[in-house]
C-alpha cells in the first residue's frame, strides 16, 4: 500500500495491512494520521515527511508491528501501538524540534532493535511492560532529552535492558538530559549526556559501561544498585539504594566513579567500595542501615575526597586495621551511628569525628594528625559510654583531643603534644554543641541522615 500527497494531510483509519506500506507528504504543516484496524500493519511501514513541521500521528492497532521510518522526517513522530512493538528499523528525524515518541500500552513490550536519532527534538519512549534495546538500537540526539519509560502504567512489572553495544547519546554541547524510569531491574551500557535521572521502583541497578555526564546524576533503585562501569560528572552524583526496606543488596562500587569538584553520595543497606570514589575538593557522604557496618583500610584506600561521612542506622565498626597510607586521601573523616562506634583494630585519620548515641570504645591504637573528637552519646539517654582499653594510645600529634560521654572509663593513654585534651561527662555547651553538628551537618545531606535511620 503506498499513498502520496503534495497538497494536503493524509489521513485513514480502520485499515488492515499484511505486507508492506508507505506513506508520503512533501507540504509543510500538513501531517500523516492513521489508526490501523485490530491486525495493524504486519509487515513495516515507512513515512516520508519532507516537508517542515509536517507531523506523523500512527495509532497501530493489537497487531505486531515492524517500523521502518525514512530520514526524511520534516516534523514530529508519535507511534501509538496497543500490542508489542518491535523498532526493527532506524528512526531519524534531522529537524529541529523534530521529537519521536513512541508509546505502548495494554501492558505491551516494546523492542528498539535499531537506531532512533533526532537533532534538537526529544527521543521519548514508554511501554506498560518491559523497554529492551539490542546493540543497534541507539538513542541520539543533538540537544534533546531522552527519556525511557517501561512499566509506564505503574502495574508493577517492566524492566529496562540495554545490552554491550547499546549507546544513548547526547551529543556535543550535552545540554540535553536523561531520564530512564523502570519497575523492575535495569541494565545499562554506555549514556553521555549532561544530567542522568535513573529509577528503578521494585528492581535492581547495574551499570556495565561508562555514563559520563557534564551536570548531575541521582540514581534510586529498590533492590541495590551495582557500579560496573565507570561514572564521571562535573557536578554532584546522588545514588540511593534499597529504597524497597526489605531489600539487603546495598551499593556495590566495581568501577572509578568520579565527581569534579562536586560531592558524592551513597545511601543504601550497605555500601561496598572494590573501586576509587573521587571527589576532590569536596565531600563524599555514604549512609548505611545494616546492623553492623564494618570498615577497613583496604575499603578507604580507595577513596579521595576532603572529607568522607559515614552515617549507620545501627553500629560502625572495624574489621581491620586503618592506616595513614590507606586514609592518606581523605582529609576530614566523620562517623555517625544510632548505635555504637567500636574500634577493635588500629586506625589512622588525618583528623576524625565521632557522634555515636550508643557508645564510643576504643579497643586499638587511634592516631590523627589533627583533631580527635569524640560523643558517646549523642541523644543523652545515659546509656553512651566512652571506652579506651587498657594498652592502647590515643595520640593526636598536630591537634586537640576532646571526648563527651555519658561515663567515661579510660585506662589506655592519651597524647596531644602540640594540642590539649579535654574530657567531660556533662552535657556540651551550646559551642561545643555547634562544633559537632557543624561537622556532622556539613558532610551529611539531611536526606541520606534520615534514610540511613528510617530505611532507605
Amino acid at each position: 500500500m503506498s499513498l502520496n500527497s503534495s497538497a494536503g494531510n493524509i489521513s485513514g483509519s480502520g485499515f488492515t495491512i499484511g505486507g508492506t506500506a508507505a506513506f508520503a507528504n512533501s507540504t509543510s504543516n500538513k501531517t500523516i494520521t492513521l489508526s490501523t484496524g485490530t491486525s495493524g500493519i504486519s509487515g513495516q511501514v515507512t513515512f516520508t515527511t519532507t516537508g517542515s513541521l509536517a507531523d506523523v500521528n500512527y495509532n497501530n492497532g493489537t497487531g505486531g508491528i515492524n517500523i521502518s521510518s525514512s530520514s526524511s522526517l520534516g516534523g514530529k513522530l508519535f507511534i501509538n501501538s496497543s500490542n508489542s512493538l518491535i523498532l526493527s528499523n532506524a528512526i531519524q528525524l534531522a529537524s529541529a524540534g523534530s521529537n519521536v515518541t513512541v508509546n505502548v500500552t495494554g501492558g505491551n513490550d516494546l523492542a528498539v532493535n535499531a537506531a532512533i536519532t533526532t537533532g534538537a527534538g526529544d527521543i521519548i519512549l514508554k511501554a506498560d511492560g518491559n523497554i529492551s534495546f539490542s546493540a543497534a538500537g541507539d538513542l541520539t540526539t543533538t540537544t534533546g532529552d531522552i527519556d525511557v519509560s517501561a512499566d509506564n502504567d505503574n502495574s508493577g512489572a517492566g524492566t529496562l535492558t540495554m545490552v554491550s553495544g547499546t549507546v544513548f547519546h547526547n551529543t556535543t554541547t550535552l545540554t540535553g538530559n536523561t531520564a530512564l524510569t523502570s519497575a523492575g531491574n535495569m541494565t545499562l551500557y554506555d549514556i553521555t549526556t549532561n544530567s542522568l535521572t535513573l529509577e528503578s521502583r521494585t528492581g535492581s541497578i547495574t551499570t556495565n559501561a561508562p555514563l559520563a555526564m557534564d551536570g548531575s546524576m541521582h540514581s534510586a533503585s529498590g533492590a541495590g544498585t551495582t557500579v560496573g562501569g565507570t561514572i564521571t560528572t562535573n557536578d554532584p552524583i546522588n545514588i540511593v539504594t534499597d529504597t524497597v526496606s526489605t531489600s539487603t543488596s546495598g551499593l556495590t562500587v566495581n568501577a572509578a566513579v568520579n565527581s569534579t569538584g562536586h560531592s558524592i553520595n551513597g545511601a543504601g543497606y550497605d555500601v561496598d567500595l572494590n573501586a576509587s570514589v573521587t571527589a576532590s575538593g569536596s565531600s563524599i557522604a555514604f549512609a548505611v542501615r545494616e546492623a553492623i557496618h564494618n570498615i577497613n583500610g583496604t575499603a578507604l584506600s580507595f577513596v579521595t575526597a576532603d572529607s568522607l561521612g559515614i552515617s549507620s542506622g545501627g553500629t560502625i565498626a572495624t574489621d581491620a586495621t586503618i592506616s595513614s597510607g590507606q586514609s592518606a586521601g581523605i582529609n576530614q573523616m566523620f562517623m555517625r551511628a544510632n548505635g555504637s562506634i567500636t574500634f577493635d583494630h588500629a586506625v589512622a585519620f588525618k583528623t576524625l569525628t565521632m557522634d555515636a548515641s550508643g557508645g564510643v570504645s576504643l579497643n586499638a591504637n587511634v592516631t590523627t594528625t589533627g583533631d580527635f573528637i569524640a560523643r558517646a552519646d549523642s541523644d543523652r539517654d545515659g546509656n553512651g559510654i566512652f571506652s579506651q582499653a587498657s594498652g592502647t594510645t590515643l595520640t593526636s600529634t598536630n591537634g586537640s583531643i576532646f571526648i563527651n560521654g555519658s561515663q567515661i572509663f579510660l585506662s589506655g593513654n592519651r597524647s596531644a603534644p602540640n594540642g590539649s585534651i579535654n574530657i567531660t561527662d556533662q552535657p556540651l555547651s551550646a559551642g561545643q554543641e555547634a562544633v559537632i553538628k557543624q561537622a556532622i551537618e556539613s558532610t551529611f545531606l539531611t536526606e541520606f541522615l534520615e534514610s540511613s535511620q528510617t530505611g532507605c
